[in-house]
């Protein structure tokens, strides 16, 4: 087993044991209808190419949203630039330093656009209070997520994105 793996499963171990993170097991049962979400937390790609993709992607989607809902986007910092073209509010994170930003509100949905596991975003993911957290399936995703998304194998980051966008408005 690799080494980096086995350091990160016993830390979650750790995290779990002394109640830090917990497993997001409470069974989630999907309406018909979209969820109703009022305030949405989207955390963008770290890697520059899923990055431009997930902005190609949700970019008219997300301006298409009704402005009554509260829409945030997380970019790293290394991806951020300001001439953005969205209009909800945006935050730029440094990843190392992820676990330390602290955000105003309750959230009804936290998307991970990430499609690797991420630590830090994952660890981020599980210290925020919301009924939904969604994320990409991966060994340890079942500790941080309660809606997983398995990409089929052969698929593009756009058919992958899709399916997060159903979650918010299925139209």
């Amino acid at each position: 087993m690799d080494l980096k793996l086995l350091k990160l499963k016993s830390t979650i171990l750790w995290l779990r044991l002394s109640g830090k993170i917990r497993r997001q097991d409470h069974p989630v049962e999907l309406p018909l209808r979209p969820l109703g979400t009022r305030a949405v937390l989207i955390i963008f790609p770290l890697t520059a190419n899923e990055f431009h993709t997930a902005i190609k992607m949700l970019y008219t989607f997300l301006e298409r949203l009704d402005h009554q809902r509260r829409v945030v986007l997380l970019i790293a910092q290394d991806n951020y630039r300001p001439d953005l073209p969205f209009s909800h509010q945006i935050i730029q994170f440094d990843p190392e330093h992820l676990i330390e930003l602290k955000l105003q509100g309750i959230f009804d949905l936290v998307i991970d656009l990430n499609r690797g596991f991420n630590w830090p975003v994952a660890r981020f993911v599980s210290g925020i209070t919301a009924p939904y957290k969604a994320g990409f399936s991966s060994e340890l995703a079942d500790v941080f997520y309660n809606l997983q998304y398995v990409s089929p194998s052969g698929a593009t980051p756009e058919r992958d994105y899709e399916f997060f966008q159903t979650l918010m408005d299925p139209s």
